[in-house]
């Protein structure tokens, strides 16, 4: 029984989390290209919570799965600051990734570093999974986004 409570909570924390940490790459590059008005959504569905720090509002929605940053795209965003600004949240995942694979490496099966290898190999498929090119109705991964901006630098 412990073992399916502990999966339960691993399913409520890691997504989320790792969901947060992902859309604050894609933030940190906004506020690097002086981008304002940045709303980060975390979950989907129905609005939780949200509030308004400065020019950054945050949302939390009641289904832990999924995500999205917006910001205004303005005339001075070339390309190259999109494909910046879209390789954020995956960087930031591959980061934590590998900070968390080297101290959790171990054979240890207590709760604690199981969470971690999780949360390690969960970001890092969110990493890989986000920049895969793809679009799904009117959802674009990073991938999609880098590539459409590529193809612009290329005109």
């Amino acid at each position: 029984m412990e073992y399916i409570l502990f999966i339960i909570f691993c399913f409520f924390t890691i997504i989320p989390l790792t969901t947060l940490l992902h859309e604050l790459g894609h933030y940190f590059m906004t506020k690097f290209y002086f981008v304002d008005n940045v709303t980060i959504s975390v979950g989907s569905g129905k609005k939780l919570i949200h509030f308004k720090l400065k020019s950054l509002t945050f949302v939390l929605r009641i289904f832990p799965y999924g995500g999205a940053t917006f910001f205004e795209l303005t005339s001075y965003l070339s390309p190259l600051k999109q494909i910046w600004i879209s390789l954020g949240g995956p960087l930031l995942n591959a980061f934590i990734a590998i900070l968390l694979f080297s101290p959790v490496l171990g054979n240890d099966l207590d709760f604690i570093t199981l969470w971690l290898q999780w949360f390690a190999l969960f970001n890092l498929w969110v990493c890989v999974m986000n920049l895969i090119p793809y679009k799904i109705g009117m959802f674009y991964s990073d991938g999609w986004v880098i590539v459409k901006a590529i193809r612009e630098i290329l005109k």
